[in-house]
């Protein structure tokens, strides 16, 4: 199923609320477990493998019309969440 997906978009009117924010990550987490079984790379061989698999996994986006007037606020959001919930690196 992944294989036909370019990417993924999760939009909402507003991410200033830390809640919010909380849900989009962890729907943005699920996405990113899914693997295609080729990756979308020209000149493959000439990456380290490392790069060719992070190339299988489907991006995602947050898109939202309102937000916090900082963005190193949530910047450090995210990152608390991602630390306090042990989420790996390919993951996030």
């Amino acid at each position: 199923m992944a294989d036909g997906v370019d990417g993924a978009i999760e939009v909402k009117p507003d991410r200033a609320n830390f809640h919010e924010l909380q849900r989009r990550l962890v729907q943005g987490i699920s996405v990113k477990k899914l693997r295609r079984r080729v990756n979308t790379l020209i000149y493959e061989n000439s990456k380290p493998e490392y790069i060719r698999n992070h190339s299988k996994q489907v991006p995602f986006f947050i898109f939202s019309i309102k937000a916090k007037s900082n963005i190193d606020d949530t910047i450090r959001e995210i990152k608390t969440y991602y630390e306090e919930n042990d989420v790996p690196i390919l993951n996030k």
